[in-house]
Protein backbone atom coordinates (compact mmCIF):
# COMPACT_ATOMS: atom_id res chain seq x y z
CA UNK A 1 0.00 0.00 0.00
CA UNK A 2 1.29 3.39 -0.68
CA UNK A 3 0.47 6.36 1.75
CA UNK A 4 0.50 10.16 0.60
CA UNK A 5 2.28 12.22 2.85
CA UNK A 6 0.02 13.69 5.65
CA UNK A 7 -2.05 10.64 5.06
CA UNK A 8 -3.00 8.52 8.05
CA UNK A 9 -4.98 5.66 8.38
CA UNK A 10 -8.18 5.72 10.58
CA UNK A 11 -8.21 3.06 12.82
CA UNK A 12 -11.40 1.38 12.95
CA UNK A 13 -13.08 0.66 15.83
CA UNK A 14 -16.16 -2.21 16.22
CA UNK A 15 -18.84 0.68 16.57
CA UNK A 16 -17.52 2.54 13.36
CA UNK A 17 -18.60 -0.70 11.36
CA UNK A 18 -22.43 0.36 10.78
CA UNK A 19 -24.15 -0.79 7.09
CA UNK A 20 -26.83 1.69 6.93
CA UNK A 21 -29.16 2.32 4.16
CA UNK A 22 -27.10 4.28 1.94
CA UNK A 23 -23.25 4.51 3.32
CA UNK A 24 -20.14 1.87 4.87
CA UNK A 25 -17.76 3.48 6.32
CA UNK A 26 -14.44 2.23 4.86
CA UNK A 27 -10.96 1.41 6.70
CA UNK A 28 -9.50 5.25 6.00
CA UNK A 29 -12.84 6.49 7.28
CA UNK A 30 -14.70 7.63 3.68
CA UNK A 31 -18.55 6.68 3.12
CA UNK A 32 -18.88 4.94 0.44
CA UNK A 33 -22.28 5.38 -0.76
CA UNK A 34 -24.27 2.19 -1.58
CA UNK A 35 -26.68 3.91 -4.03
CA UNK A 36 -23.67 4.34 -6.37
CA UNK A 37 -22.66 0.56 -6.43
CA UNK A 38 -26.54 0.14 -7.65
CA UNK A 39 -26.26 1.95 -10.35
CA UNK A 40 -23.14 0.82 -11.45
CA UNK A 41 -25.04 -2.84 -10.93
CA UNK A 42 -27.46 -1.26 -12.85
CA UNK A 43 -25.43 -0.13 -15.76
CA UNK A 44 -23.72 -3.62 -16.33
CA UNK A 45 -26.73 -5.79 -16.14
CA UNK A 46 -28.17 -4.75 -19.31
CA UNK A 47 -25.41 -5.55 -21.46
CA UNK A 48 -25.26 -8.75 -19.64
CA UNK A 49 -28.65 -9.64 -20.22
CA UNK A 50 -28.12 -8.48 -23.72
CA UNK A 51 -25.17 -10.85 -24.67
CA UNK A 52 -27.04 -13.62 -22.45
CA UNK A 53 -30.38 -13.32 -24.86
CA UNK A 54 -27.99 -12.93 -27.99
CA UNK A 55 -26.19 -16.13 -26.62
CA UNK A 56 -29.09 -17.95 -25.96
CA UNK A 57 -31.09 -16.71 -29.50
CA UNK A 58 -27.75 -18.20 -31.57
CA UNK A 59 -28.03 -21.54 -30.00
CA UNK A 60 -31.66 -21.87 -30.80
CA UNK A 61 -31.70 -20.29 -34.17
CA UNK A 62 -28.11 -21.82 -35.45
CA UNK A 63 -28.66 -25.16 -37.57
CA UNK A 64 -25.83 -27.69 -35.95
CA UNK A 65 -25.98 -25.78 -32.71
CA UNK A 66 -29.45 -25.65 -31.82
CA UNK A 67 -31.70 -28.39 -30.09
CA UNK A 68 -34.24 -30.07 -32.17
CA UNK A 69 -37.30 -32.37 -30.81
CA UNK A 70 -38.26 -35.86 -32.39
CA UNK A 71 -41.10 -37.86 -32.30
CA UNK A 72 -39.57 -41.56 -30.99
CA UNK A 73 -42.64 -43.07 -32.16
CA UNK A 74 -42.21 -41.84 -35.78
CA UNK A 75 -39.95 -43.43 -38.77
CA UNK A 76 -37.08 -41.79 -39.87
CA UNK A 77 -38.02 -37.87 -40.74
CA UNK A 78 -35.62 -35.93 -42.60
CA UNK A 79 -35.46 -32.22 -41.96
CA UNK A 80 -33.29 -29.67 -43.74
CA UNK A 81 -31.57 -26.40 -42.86
CA UNK A 82 -31.20 -23.53 -43.75
CA UNK A 83 -34.47 -23.16 -44.84
CA UNK A 84 -34.67 -23.30 -48.83
CA UNK A 85 -33.35 -21.76 -51.19
CA UNK A 86 -29.81 -21.80 -49.95
CA UNK A 87 -29.11 -17.96 -50.36
CA UNK A 88 -24.60 -18.06 -51.26
CA UNK A 89 -25.29 -14.12 -52.14
CA UNK A 90 -22.98 -12.57 -54.39
CA UNK A 91 -20.33 -14.44 -55.50
CA UNK A 92 -16.90 -14.04 -57.61
CA UNK A 93 -16.32 -15.67 -61.16
CA UNK A 94 -14.28 -18.58 -61.59
CA UNK A 95 -13.83 -19.19 -58.04
CA UNK A 96 -14.61 -22.15 -56.00
CA UNK A 97 -17.94 -21.39 -53.22
CA UNK A 98 -18.28 -23.55 -50.30
CA UNK A 99 -21.64 -24.10 -48.45
CA UNK A 100 -23.31 -26.49 -45.80
CA UNK A 101 -26.23 -27.95 -45.38
CA UNK A 102 -27.60 -30.05 -42.20
CA UNK A 103 -29.71 -33.32 -42.60
CA UNK A 104 -31.71 -33.60 -39.38
CA UNK A 105 -33.16 -36.71 -38.43
CA UNK A 106 -36.44 -35.78 -36.44
CA UNK A 107 -37.71 -40.19 -36.04
CA UNK A 108 -37.39 -42.49 -33.74
CA UNK A 109 -35.58 -44.54 -36.41
CA UNK A 110 -31.62 -44.27 -38.05
CA UNK A 111 -32.15 -42.20 -41.28
CA UNK A 112 -30.33 -43.24 -44.28
CA UNK A 113 -28.61 -41.00 -47.17
CA UNK A 114 -29.01 -43.74 -50.13
CA UNK A 115 -27.87 -41.26 -52.43
CA UNK A 116 -26.68 -37.34 -53.34
CA UNK A 117 -26.54 -36.11 -56.56
CA UNK A 118 -26.02 -32.38 -58.40
CA UNK A 119 -27.66 -31.30 -61.18
CA UNK A 120 -24.78 -30.31 -62.74
CA UNK A 121 -21.17 -31.30 -62.92
CA UNK A 122 -20.34 -27.92 -61.52
CA UNK A 123 -21.53 -28.39 -58.24
CA UNK A 124 -20.84 -31.53 -55.21
CA UNK A 125 -22.51 -32.57 -52.51
CA UNK A 126 -21.07 -34.77 -50.27
CA UNK A 127 -22.27 -35.84 -46.56
CA UNK A 128 -19.91 -36.22 -43.84
CA UNK A 129 -22.24 -39.38 -42.88
CA UNK A 130 -25.29 -41.45 -44.54
CA UNK A 131 -26.26 -43.22 -41.21
CA UNK A 132 -28.34 -40.23 -38.76
CA UNK A 133 -29.15 -41.80 -35.39
CA UNK A 134 -32.60 -39.98 -33.80
CA UNK A 135 -31.56 -36.55 -33.37
CA UNK A 136 -28.86 -36.38 -34.84
CA UNK A 137 -27.62 -34.42 -37.85
CA UNK A 138 -25.16 -34.46 -40.93
CA UNK A 139 -23.44 -31.89 -42.47
CA UNK A 140 -23.50 -31.63 -46.27
CA UNK A 141 -20.31 -29.89 -47.84
CA UNK A 142 -21.21 -28.29 -51.24
CA UNK A 143 -19.20 -26.90 -53.35
CA UNK A 144 -20.43 -24.72 -56.85
CA UNK A 145 -17.59 -23.90 -59.08
CA UNK A 146 -18.62 -20.23 -60.70
CA UNK A 147 -16.25 -21.06 -63.61
CA UNK A 148 -17.35 -18.97 -66.55
CA UNK A 149 -20.78 -18.29 -64.91
CA UNK A 150 -22.10 -14.91 -64.99
CA UNK A 151 -25.16 -13.35 -62.97
CA UNK A 152 -28.21 -15.58 -61.37
CA UNK A 153 -27.36 -18.84 -60.78
CA UNK A 154 -29.58 -21.96 -59.90
CA UNK A 155 -28.41 -25.29 -59.35
CA UNK A 156 -29.99 -27.90 -57.15
CA UNK A 157 -28.91 -30.89 -55.04
CA UNK A 158 -31.08 -33.98 -54.80
CA UNK A 159 -31.07 -36.15 -51.90
CA UNK A 160 -32.76 -39.59 -51.65
CA UNK A 161 -33.36 -41.23 -48.20
CA UNK A 162 -35.45 -43.80 -46.25
CA UNK A 163 -38.38 -41.09 -45.13
CA UNK A 164 -41.13 -42.83 -46.14
CA UNK A 165 -42.87 -39.75 -46.08
CA UNK A 166 -40.37 -37.60 -48.03
CA UNK A 167 -37.96 -40.12 -49.86
CA UNK A 168 -36.55 -37.39 -52.35
CA UNK A 169 -35.47 -33.78 -50.97
CA UNK A 170 -34.64 -30.99 -53.29
CA UNK A 171 -32.08 -28.31 -51.95
CA UNK A 172 -32.17 -25.51 -54.30
CA UNK A 173 -29.08 -22.99 -54.19
CA UNK A 174 -29.49 -19.36 -55.60
CA UNK A 175 -26.47 -17.11 -56.04
CA UNK A 176 -25.68 -13.86 -58.21
CA UNK A 177 -21.75 -14.05 -59.64
CA UNK A 178 -20.12 -10.63 -59.96
CA UNK A 179 -17.53 -10.17 -63.03
CA UNK A 180 -14.44 -9.06 -63.02
CA UNK A 181 -14.45 -6.22 -66.02
CA UNK A 182 -11.50 -4.89 -67.66
CA UNK A 183 -12.35 -2.34 -70.28
CA UNK A 184 -14.96 -2.04 -72.55
CA UNK A 185 -16.69 -4.71 -69.95
CA UNK A 186 -14.85 -7.51 -71.37
CA UNK A 187 -14.83 -10.13 -68.89
CA UNK A 188 -11.81 -12.10 -67.70
CA UNK A 189 -11.66 -15.65 -67.19
CA UNK A 190 -8.94 -17.96 -67.03
CA UNK A 191 -10.19 -20.54 -69.17
CA UNK A 192 -12.98 -20.56 -71.82
CA UNK A 193 -13.62 -23.89 -72.28
CA UNK A 194 -13.49 -25.26 -69.02
CA UNK A 195 -17.24 -26.02 -70.00
CA UNK A 196 -16.11 -29.03 -71.61
CA UNK A 197 -13.46 -30.58 -69.53
CA UNK A 198 -13.81 -32.17 -66.18
CA UNK A 199 -17.25 -33.25 -64.53
CA UNK A 200 -18.96 -30.66 -67.02
CA UNK A 201 -17.89 -32.62 -70.04
CA UNK A 202 -20.75 -34.91 -68.83
CA UNK A 203 -23.71 -32.21 -69.41
CA UNK A 204 -21.74 -29.95 -72.36
CA UNK A 205 -19.79 -32.22 -74.37
CA UNK A 206 -21.41 -36.18 -73.69
CA UNK A 207 -25.02 -35.68 -74.39
CA UNK A 208 -24.40 -33.68 -78.07
CA UNK A 209 -22.07 -36.35 -79.41
CA UNK A 210 -23.14 -37.37 -83.01
CA UNK A 211 -26.41 -34.76 -82.54
CA UNK A 212 -27.15 -32.01 -84.70
CA UNK A 213 -30.45 -29.45 -85.02
CA UNK A 214 -33.12 -29.71 -82.66
CA UNK A 215 -31.54 -32.58 -80.94
CA UNK A 216 -28.39 -30.94 -80.72
CA UNK A 217 -29.83 -27.77 -78.99
CA UNK A 218 -31.52 -29.75 -76.46
CA UNK A 219 -28.25 -31.66 -75.26
CA UNK A 220 -25.85 -28.80 -75.50
CA UNK A 221 -28.06 -25.50 -75.29
CA UNK A 222 -31.35 -25.82 -73.94
CA UNK A 223 -30.50 -26.19 -69.99
CA UNK A 224 -29.36 -22.75 -70.26
CA UNK A 225 -31.53 -20.88 -73.22
CA UNK A 226 -34.84 -23.06 -72.48
CA UNK A 227 -36.35 -25.82 -74.52
CA UNK A 228 -38.08 -23.60 -77.37
CA UNK A 229 -34.23 -21.46 -77.28
CA UNK A 230 -37.12 -18.02 -75.48
CA UNK A 231 -34.50 -17.87 -72.46
CA UNK A 232 -34.12 -19.45 -69.21
CA UNK A 233 -31.20 -19.04 -67.15
CA UNK A 234 -29.27 -17.52 -70.52
CA UNK A 235 -30.78 -14.87 -72.19
CA UNK A 236 -33.18 -16.06 -75.17
CA UNK A 237 -32.36 -16.47 -78.99
CA UNK A 238 -35.85 -16.26 -80.51
CA UNK A 239 -37.55 -14.78 -82.05
CA UNK A 240 -34.70 -12.75 -84.41
CA UNK A 241 -34.30 -11.78 -87.57
CA UNK A 242 -32.92 -14.60 -88.96
CA UNK A 243 -33.76 -13.96 -92.34
CA UNK A 244 -30.64 -11.54 -92.61
CA UNK A 245 -27.55 -13.37 -93.57
CA UNK A 246 -25.49 -10.65 -91.76
CA UNK A 247 -27.64 -11.98 -88.24
CA UNK A 248 -27.31 -15.23 -89.05
CA UNK A 249 -23.46 -14.87 -89.36
CA UNK A 250 -23.46 -12.78 -86.07
CA UNK A 251 -25.19 -15.73 -84.63
CA UNK A 252 -22.95 -18.57 -86.15
CA UNK A 253 -19.99 -16.20 -84.91
CA UNK A 254 -21.08 -16.27 -81.21
CA UNK A 255 -21.45 -19.83 -81.31
CA UNK A 256 -17.94 -21.02 -82.78
CA UNK A 257 -15.96 -18.04 -80.71
CA UNK A 258 -17.98 -17.26 -77.33
CA UNK A 259 -19.06 -13.77 -76.38
CA UNK A 260 -16.12 -11.26 -75.03
CA UNK A 261 -19.04 -9.94 -72.74
CA UNK A 262 -20.67 -13.46 -71.50
CA UNK A 263 -18.46 -15.79 -69.76
CA UNK A 264 -21.00 -18.45 -69.84
CA UNK A 265 -21.55 -18.51 -73.47
CA UNK A 266 -18.53 -20.54 -73.94
CA UNK A 267 -16.68 -21.01 -78.02
CA UNK A 268 -17.97 -24.21 -79.53
CA UNK A 269 -16.44 -24.35 -82.27
CA UNK A 270 -13.82 -27.63 -82.29
CA UNK A 271 -11.15 -24.95 -83.74
CA UNK A 272 -11.33 -22.90 -79.97
CA UNK A 273 -11.14 -25.98 -78.02
CA UNK A 274 -15.26 -26.82 -77.84
CA UNK A 275 -16.80 -30.12 -79.23
CA UNK A 276 -18.68 -29.00 -82.45
CA UNK A 277 -17.62 -29.43 -85.91
CA UNK A 278 -18.67 -26.81 -88.53
CA UNK A 279 -21.09 -28.85 -89.45
CA UNK A 280 -22.74 -29.34 -86.08
CA UNK A 281 -22.93 -25.52 -85.70
CA UNK A 282 -24.29 -24.45 -89.03
CA UNK A 283 -27.48 -26.95 -88.16
CA UNK A 284 -28.21 -25.20 -84.69
CA UNK A 285 -28.03 -21.51 -86.63
CA UNK A 286 -30.23 -23.36 -88.90
CA UNK A 287 -32.86 -24.56 -86.14
CA UNK A 288 -33.03 -21.27 -84.47
CA UNK A 289 -33.81 -20.12 -87.61
CA UNK A 290 -36.66 -22.33 -87.94
CA UNK A 291 -37.94 -21.80 -84.02
CA UNK A 292 -37.65 -17.98 -84.66
CA UNK A 293 -40.07 -18.32 -87.85
CA UNK A 294 -42.41 -20.70 -85.49
CA UNK A 295 -42.66 -18.63 -82.99
CA UNK A 296 -43.70 -15.21 -85.26
CA UNK A 297 -46.02 -17.05 -86.92
CA UNK A 298 -47.76 -18.43 -83.59
CA UNK A 299 -47.67 -14.85 -82.25
CA UNK A 300 -49.32 -13.70 -85.44
CA UNK A 301 -51.80 -15.95 -85.65
CA UNK A 302 -52.34 -15.24 -81.69
CA UNK A 303 -52.48 -11.26 -82.95
CA UNK A 304 -55.30 -12.10 -85.13
CA UNK A 305 -57.45 -14.05 -83.26
CA UNK A 306 -57.47 -11.73 -80.48
CA UNK A 307 -58.79 -8.50 -82.40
Amino acid sequence: MILREGFTPKKIKKNDLRLGPDTLLSMFGRPFNLSVLSKLLRLLLVPLLLVAAGAGWYLLTTPGIKPVVINVNQPPTLMVEPVNPVQLGKVPTDSQVNTEVFLYNLGGHPLIIKEVSASCGCTVAKPDKTYIEPGDLARLSITLDTSIKLGHVEKTVTIVSNDPVRPVVTVQLKGQVMAIVMGHEKIAVKDPTVLFKGKCAECHVKKGIGKSGAALFRADCAMCHGDSAQGHVAKALVPGPYHSLEFRKHIRQIIANGSPHTPEMSPFSQKNGGPLSEGQIDSLVQYLGYLSKKMQSENAHSEASSR
